[in-house]
């Protein structure tokens, strides 16, 4: 498993599954809150500052923008699939895809 620019670094990779997991920006900032024991507005701050900083990276040093999906495999909505669900889908999708033809 990789995290950031995985998608982009392993592109070619044909084991590789490209997976992103999103949600709606409120359910985000509320996990980010609750998990960090912070206020809400400082949550918020937070992942706004973090949410830019990883596009400009990725930009910069890759030429890609990791907002955008087209790149990825799947797409997770985590907002609305919790933790262990995500797992099985990722790895249906991930058995799925090992059995195409190269």
């Amino acid at each position: 498993m990789l995290g950031r620019n995985a998608t982009v670094i392993l592109a070619d990779h044909p084991g590789a599954l490209h997976v992103k997991l999103d949600g709606p920006l409120e359910q985000r900032v509320a996990r980010a809150a609750a998990e960090a024991g912070i206020p809400l507005a400082e949550a918020s701050r937070r992942q706004a500052r973090e949410d830019r900083v990883r596009a400009e990276m990725s930009l910069r040093l890759y030429n890609w923008d990791p907002r955008s999906n087209d790149r990825f495999d799947l797409v997770v909505n985590t907002g609305l699939v919790g933790l262990d669900a995500a797992v099985e889908l990722i790895l249906d999708a991930y058995r799925v895809l090992s059995r195409r033809p190269s």
